[in-house]
């Protein structure tokens, strides 16, 4: 106890502090103490003192309180260590009168000892007397022990005779050899296993009788190490496989385990040998099923994605057909069922979508992209866009962060949004009369690192305790009493789960039944230097309608393989003024390029006869009349890979199906703008082959003027020139594929697509080991370089200074 006492002591003493791990081991050498005191059979006569028993009672109480503290988290036993050395002092009197007591007890049995010795010598001498008359006896004795030997030797007969039985009952193969490895015992399983006789297999060597006659030297090792027990032997090691051979010449697996006995003539070694031909056998119709269960998984999940794919297609024509309906005059009763049809088809949309991420994810083909963004005004747009859904149930929607206005961050705006737009809307669902609350934060993440975390927050039902540990997985939805309030296929808060970590966060939720819900996530953003919110004001530039008079009407081919997906786009175009020419497929759509001058294609991607990327490129390849029109790709195809794949085939612009009135006019304007205006946006013209992507670099203008702009040129020039020069000194492919995808980030920020592009595909060959693709996509990458560098300081050139 004083020793604990001393460690407790300095414990708090910076002059000679110890630990809290001498602090716990000196508490279990005093329980330990304890243990033998209160249970320990040595002292059991100074429990029988009253006073002594109240003290281990004392001691017991202060152990039993403090055994949590000390098998608790350090800092909550640094916190109480002083309690527990002033509870500690107060318990010295007890474990005085303890060691008293006890010293006086033990006294008082060395007294009863030393009269007990006494007795013992007079029992002795006793004895003495008594041994003549024994010896005497024990002549009488010897006669009946030589009747004893002599059965005990009939058992060992008869204990020999059942070990015989059941060696020979053994379904495992015994063999005894002497340390030549001749065969001394053999039995019948032996027989069944090997093929060889009894009298064929005993005095034989083992490994000449089993060992594969197709490697025999190689087996005869393997079998000489049975009878080594230098450590390399099987001898005391346990199991033990190796291959052997029958009789008739078949080999076949067995297992071993080898134990050594001293016998008559030296060490005898007794093998126990299995046939484990049926359980290899199994082993291999498990892994076979294992890996036709995981084709059949990867299959599902190919099958998902091509069915999420294909269903998009008739819900193209079924929702642009409602937007056209929704635009004529229908009754109001009607308009009522054309908005019920609308809602339902969106959350039909909704449903596909996410089954597409989760094959996506499954697939290993989802990506994330890098943009500039302001998250204050991505949740301002959460909240608007809210706005109108939760008035309907009564709620109120606000936004807090403590971010300026104007301050951008660089990550993927889309993936965040579409994580926010679950989380809003489950909050939604789950609230009436409520409040919802959209923040956003800053954090310190591991080493020093810099998070942001977004948080949508709801008063509404809340999520009972047993389902928060389930709530972010897929198809899981609130129990019965809850799932009747919301529709959805419980893969929201999983694809949720999957974006978050694929852009290296967390997410979590704090939840109170009855009192509300509160979703977060944390994620890796890097934060843009400098004050920006006078691009916030900025004057957008002027975009020309399209519906203000014939001059902007313009001739427009529809290549599309799908008839209703032809009739809707033709409607909207028609719609929209312009004139359309319609195209079954691919090969139909080069052919009347070829013909006639049209000012923009709308091209279907997936087509028969020839798909839209090949004709796309035929079409700009060609002397045809329409070889300079501006191509927009039909498509659900949107991952980076899959865009860039359009913008080599010289695609100018790509459309999401399902296509919506919305958005096609929008892309319809950027395609038809006519030079003049362009002119006066002081927009530079698209350089030949989409080296740049001017909304991207006109951020970048916007944000640093053109001086600091040639600033940031300059450094990505730098880091260019140093990239190539390591990866022109030889480094492997596991070191240049890093390389690419650094490049690929900054020169993306400069809205540098072609090379980007280009450096995808050197990270591509990376992985898969492609040194001559590798070495191919570098070199076109270093002339694409010169080619896009000289725009980026041409564009410079263009842009009034600030």
């Amino acid at each position: 106890m004083l020793t604990f006492q001393d460690s407790l002591d300095r414990f708090n003493n910076p002059v000679a502090p110890t630990t809290v791990t001498d602090v716990r081991r000196r508490f279990d050498v005093l329980y330990s103490r304890y243990n033998a005191l209160s249970s320990g059979r040595t002292f059991e006569i100074i429990r029988v003192n009253p006073t002594t028993l109240a003290a281990l009672q004392q001691i017991e109480t202060f152990l039993v309180t403090h055994t949590p503290t000390i098998d608790g988290p350090d800092t909550e036993l640094s916190a109480r260590t002083l309690i527990m050395a002033n509870e500690l002092r107060d318990l010295r009197a007890d474990a005085r009168q303890i060691a008293i007591d006890g010293i006086t007890s033990f006294a008082e049995e060395a007294d009863e000892h030393r009269e007990h010795a006494s007795s013992l010598l007079y029992q002795i001498s006793v004895l003495a007397i008594s041994l003549i008359v024994f010896l005497i006896a024990s002549l009488s004795v010897l006669f009946r022990q030589f009747e004893s030997a002599q059965e005990e030797s009939h058992q060992h007969k008869l204990t020999n005779v059942r070990l015989q039985a059941i060696v020979g009952a053994s379904l495992d193969a015994i063999i005894v050899t002497d340390e030549a490895g001749t065969v001394l015992d053999y039995n019948d399983a032996a027989v069944g296993i090997f093929g060889y006789a009894r009298k064929e297999a005993i005095g034989a060597t083992l490994s000449d009788l089993i060992s594969p006659a197709s490697s025999h030297e190689e087996r005869s090792a393997d079998f000489a190490r049975l009878f080594s027990d230098e450590g390399t032997g099987f001898v005391g090691s346990g199991l033990s496989k190796i291959v052997a051979q029958h009789k008739d010449g078949h080999e076949f697996p067995i297992e071993v385990s080898v134990a050594s006995s001293a016998g008559a003539d030296g060490m005898i070694f007794v093998s126990f040998l299995r046939d484990i031909s049926q359980r290899e056998t199994a082993k291999r119709e498990l892994t076979t099923a294992r890996d036709e269960a995981l084709a059949a998984d990867k299959a599902k999940t190919e099958f998902l994605a091509v069915m999420s794919h294909e269903m998009r297609t008739p819900l193209n024509g079924i929702m642009a057909t409602l937007d056209l309906l929704s635009a004529s005059d229908i009754k109001p009763k009607q308009r009522n069922y054309v908005e019920v049809a609308q809602k339902s088809s969106k959350f039909l949309l909704r449903h596909i979508n996410d089954v597409l991420d989760i094959s996506k994810f499954e697939a290993g083909k989802l990506t994330l992209k890098s943009n500039r963004f302001s998250p204050v005004a991505l949740l301002q747009e959460m909240a608007e866009g809210s706005q109108l859904l939760a008035a309907s149930q009564g709620n109120d929607v606000s936004v807090n962060c403590d971010f300026a206005p104007g301050q951008k961050i660089i990550g993927d705006q889309f993936r965040i949004s579409q994580i926010l737009m679950n989380l809003a809307g489950n909050a939604l669902k789950f609230t009436s009369n409520g409040d919802i609350e959209f923040s956003l934060s800053t954090l310190k993440g591991a080493h020093d690192s810099e998070m942001i975390e977004f948080r949508v927050t709801d008063n509404g039902i809340g999520i009972p305790d047993d389902q928060l540990n389930t709530i972010f997985d897929d198809f899981v939805a609130l129990d019965t009493s809850y799932s009747r309030r919301a529709d959805g296929t419980g893969l929201g808060l999983g694809i949720c789960k999957r974006l978050v970590k694929a852009m290296g966060g967390e997410i979590g939720v704090e939840s109170i039944v009855g009192e509300g819900s509160s979703f977060w996530f944390t994620v890796p953003l890097q934060m843009i230097e400098g004050e920006t919110s006078h691009t916030e004001t900025a004057t957008p530039k002027p975009t020309p309608s399209l519906d203000r008079g014939k001059a902007d009407h313009r001739s427009i081919l529809l290549v599309e393989d799908n008839q209703i997906n032809r009739f809707v786009a033709r409607e909207m175009l028609e719609n929209l003024g312009h004139r359309v020419v319609e195209a079954h497929d691919g090969k139909e759509g080069v052919m009347l390029a070829n013909q006639h001058a049209f000012d923009l294609i709308l091209m279907d991607i997936s087509m028969p006869v020839m798909d839209g990327v090949t004709a796309a490129r035929e079409i700009l390849e060609s002397d045809g009349k329409s070889s300079d029109a501006y191509i927009v790709a039909l498509t659900a195809h949107t991952q980076p890979s899959e865009r860039a794949r359009f913008r080599e085939a010289g695609m100018s612009d790509y459309l999401t199906k399902p296509v919506r009135m919305e958005t096609l006019r929008s892309t319809l304007e950027r395609a038809l703008v006519p030079i003049t205006e362009a002119a006066k946006t002081h927009e530079p013209p698209a350089p030949a082959g989409d080296l740049i992507d001017h909304s991207v670099l006109n951020d970048m203008l916007d944000l640093f003027g053109p001086a600091r702009f040639d600033e940031h040129l300059v450094k990505l020039e730098n880091e260019f020139d140093e990239a190539f020069r390591q990866i022109e000194s030889g480094i492997p492919l596991d070191q240049i594929e890093p390389l690419a995808h650094r490049l690929m980030g900054s020169l993306g920020t400069f809205g540098a697509t072609k090379i980007v592009s280009i450096l995808g595909r050197v990270e591509q060959a990376c992985q898969s080991i492609d040194s001559p693709s590798v070495e191919q996509n570098l070199k076109r990458a270093k002339d694409c370089w010169i080619e896009t560098r000289q725009q980026l300081l041409e564009m410079t050139k263009l842009v009034d200074p600030v």
